[in-house]
């Protein structure tokens, strides 16, 4: 569970949320950048990567960004800094991959 400005949430609830109103052009495939192992709680908008269905011009990931970062504000309360990715930028794994990582230093 994530914690931001006193609201929990869950990153799933990110994930399902962006993925109700948005999944025509983002993929499930997520993560959420913590500074440090163990960071529960953001006072910041949270950085959250979700990768693209496809390849889209840049003017198209502007708009669906905000319109994202929208849709999540009003549906869980919170602020995400999104940035869309480019299909398999996100390393996938066998099993269960976590959404919250760590920035490498």
């Amino acid at each position: 569970m994530l914690i931001y400005k006193a609201m929990n949430v869950f990153p799933s609830a990110i994930r399902d949320v962006i993925l109700d109103e948005h999944s025509d052009h983002l993929s499930p495939h997520m993560r959420i950048w913590a500074e440090e192992v163990g960071q529960v709680k953001f006072d910041h908008p949270i950085p959250l990567e979700v990768e693209a269905n496809m390849d889209l011009e840049e003017t198209m990931v502007q708009a669906l960004s905000g319109r994202v970062e929208a849709t999540v504000r009003e549906r869980l309360g919170i602020r995400v800094a999104l940035t869309v990715v480019a299909p398999g930028t996100i390393p996938r794994t066998d099993y269960k991959t976590a959404l919250v990582q760590v920035r490498d230093s």
